[in-house]
């Protein structure tokens, strides 16, 4: 993952993190999948995911993890 990507993301850079996000999105979408069934459940549950991501950021650490 790229590391600078994160970087701005993380002193909020709301451009960086759509594009982590955007970056995720099928991992996260193919997650939801496996576990809901219903559509509409899985788009509330990739949104409820990329919020608390947003909100819990700057909890994000260990930078070798990246």
């Amino acid at each position: 993952m790229d590391v600078e990507l994160i970087r701005k993301a993380k002193s909020r850079d709301p451009d960086a993190f759509t594009e982590l996000m955007r970056l995720q999105m099928n991992s996260m979408y193919k997650t939801a999948r496996q576990i809901l069934q219903s559509d509409e459940d899985i788009a509330d549950a990739v949104q409820e995911t990329i919020l608390t991501c947003w909100q819990k950021l700057d909890q994000l650490r260990d930078d070798h993890a990246w």
